[in-house]
């Protein structure tokens, strides 16, 4: 369903969660790596539940004074049912930096605790086959790392894996990513990178499958690699999202057999004068809107960044919907996924702290 994909925006019908109890071990003298923890080298005596930092109490550990490396690892399993598909490995957020091994390969690393990792690993664990997942990840939430109010005597640290895990299959050509433009017009344009493996005439199509909205289609002779193309529709007698009025459109973008489920809200977001008075409001949809919001911290008692699960993060944005409030301000991080999903849904305006943005 899409209320429970860890990534409501850009889903595909096949997936595979790896949340839950991973074997786990604190690293404080940093030697993991040059011992080969991820080849047999070390023992993981610990559990640890993914994906919640291992200084909250929903990870089973508590351990907030830790800071250092800590290793995760599980074995893992690509369904036998993914033959002839790419399979993709998808870290939602690691605080801070990580390295992933699959029997002792490195497949993939990256240093930002806000944004996902997504690696293909289909020559390690092609559909069928299973392997040793591990993870290393290091945090000392120092000067030198995005680490918002993880400060002493502000909030408590948040560490390692804090986002879901789950494997995806995509065909050999398929839909990389997407951006969505959309107006109060009915006008969308979506922005697709597709990545192509072998050269050929490949068909691109847009459309907007529950809606009566016309599809749009384009027929590209496209050589290997990563192309961005552009497709835009017209969304006839469109019904513009508010506050009151949540309404949202769902999305298909497909290229030839890979498809890419996703969504859109129509809505003009600006500031200027109404009416004839002579100072400013905050428009929506060329309307005044009195924004009646809340500084979301974003932080959970038992998880700390991560909450408990979809259904808590839909809690609370309803909770707030029912204070009367129309916008949450998420401060100083980038949050789960979800969180704007449901506030699309549920109909809050949504602000950082460090990048404006309103849905």
């Amino acid at each position: 369903m899409q209320d429970d994909h860890p990534r409501p925006d850009l889903r595909r019908d096949a997936w595979l969660s790896l949340d839950g109890p991973w074997r786990f071990a604190f690293d404080p003298k940093n030697r993991g790596e040059h011992e080969r923890w991820y080849a047999g080298g070390g023992s993981f005596p610990l559990t640890i539940q993914v994906p919640y930092p291992w200084e909250s109490k929903l990870s089973g550990l508590e351990a907030v004074d830790y800071q250092g490396a800590g290793w995760y690892q599980r074995e893992v399993t690509a369904p036998a049912a993914w033959q002839g598909q790419r399979v993709f490995l998808h870290l939602g957020a690691v605080d801070w930096s990580c390295r992933v091994w699959l029997d002792g390969r490195l497949v993939g690393e990256q240093e930002n605790g806000y944004l996902p990792l997504s690696i293909d690993v289909t020559d390690h664990l092609a559909p069928g086959q299973s392997a040793t997942l591990t993870v290393r990840a290091f945090d000392v939430a120092d000067a030198h790392t995005l680490l918002g109010k993880q400060v002493p005597r502000w909030y408590t640290y948040s560490s390692g894996i804090w986002q879901p895990v789950w494997l995806e299959p995509r065909p050999a050509s398929h839909v990389a990513s997407l951006r969505i433009d959309a107006s109060g017009s009915g006008r969308i344009a979506v922005r697709v990178s597709v990545t192509i493996a072998v050269s050929g005439e490949h068909t691109l199509r847009l459309s907007s499958p529950n809606d009566a909205v016309a599809f749009a289609e384009r027929r590209l002779p496209l050589p290997p690699g990563t192309h961005e193309v552009t497709l835009s529709l017209d969304v006839p007698e469109p019904r513009r999202w508010s506050p009151d009025d949540p309404h949202l459109y769902d999305l298909d973008m497909s290229l030839n057999d890979d498809t890419v489920q996703s969504y859109f809200g129509l809505r003009d977001v600006g500031r200027g004068a109404w009416d004839g008075r002579d100072y400013e409001y905050v428009l929506l949809n060329d309307e005044p809107i009195y924004l009646r919001g809340a500084l979301d911290q974003a932080f959970h008692p038992d998880g700390v960044y991560a909450y408990p699960s979809g259904e808590a993060i839909r809690v609370d944005i309803q909770l707030a919907k029912e204070l009367g409030l129309n916008m949450l301000r998420c401060q100083i991080k980038i949050n789960d996924p979800r969180y704007y999903y449901w506030a699309d849904r549920l109909g809050a305006a949504f602000s950082s702290s460090t990048t404006s943005r309103t849905r």
